[in-house]
């Protein structure tokens, strides 16, 4: 390929893209996951958190109504089953 044919996208193209993709894919819209939960925070009503295992990782969130229901108050370290929707954020 000739450096003259290669087509560069901006990051908001990329990101526009990917969330396309996320919000039409069918396997992602509800996801169920066993991982240990890390970097647990709470602010302003969202609880912000990192599930991995042994070789990967991915940030996640939680809304307000969804944290309120939680039974349990989730802390580093603890295994966890969730299920949720894979999404991207655009600002």
């Amino acid at each position: 390929m000739n450096k003259n044919d290669i087509k560069y996208l901006s990051v908001s193209a990329l990101n526009k893209y990917l969330y396309y993709k996320f919000d039409t894919d069918l396997n992602l819209r509800t996801v169920y996951l066993k991982a240990e939960i890390s970097n647990v925070r709470f602010s302003k009503g969202i609880l912000y958190f990192v599930l991995k295992d042994n070789e990967s990782e991915i940030s996640g969130l939680m809304y307000g109504p969804s944290v309120q229901k939680l039974k349990f108050k989730p802390v580093d370290g603890m295994t966890v089953l969730v299920n949720g929707r894979v999404n991207l954020y655009i600002k």
